[in-house]
């Protein structure tokens, strides 16, 4: 068990690396955003306020995920037992099935890219960028239904 808390352990500190780097990007995007120096090709005021706005509002969650997970990770790299506890939380054989019965790889893949097209579709076409809204949320909500399935049936 040593050996394997080691092996977590480095990989706690490398996905660090990477949230603290995301972290930084992210907060670049969020204060361009929030200032609107990216603007949209759309000629429509009302809607490179609203695209700026969802734009620094998705920033800001994924800044508060990323400082978060920053946290949790260094909190349980300074205590054995928190480690531990999070080693068992990650590895937990239930949850994993309930992940692969519910389509967890899929479904990131999937939201990203739609999250995506949202920003990216935004920026040209409003139209374009509602659609993927409603697909991202449809999507959003089927993978709900099937963890809380998933979780009762399990």
């Amino acid at each position: 068990m040593e050996k394997q808390l080691e092996q977590y352990r480095k990989a706690l500190k490398l996905q660090n690396i990477l949230y603290l780097a995301a972290a930084v990007a992210v907060a670049a995007l969020m204060a361009l955003s929030f200032v609107q120096v990216i603007t949209p090709a759309v000629p429509s005021e009302r809607w490179a306020g609203a695209w700026n706005g969802f734009l620094g509002g998705i920033s800001l969650a994924t800044f508060a995920i990323m400082v978060y997970g920053l946290s949790v990770n260094l909190r349980a790299l300074r205590d054995d037992q928190r480690l531990r506890k999070l080693y068992i939380r990650e590895h937990d054989e239930r949850a994993q099935a309930i992940s692969r019965c519910a389509g967890h790889m899929s479904y990131w893949f999937e939201t990203m890219g739609l999250l995506l097209g949202v920003l990216i579709g935004g920026y040209f076409n409003p139209v374009v960028s509602f659609v993927c809204l409603g697909c991202l949320m449809y999507i959003c909500l089927v993978r709900l239904g099937l963890k809380l399935y998933y979780n009762k049936k399990l």
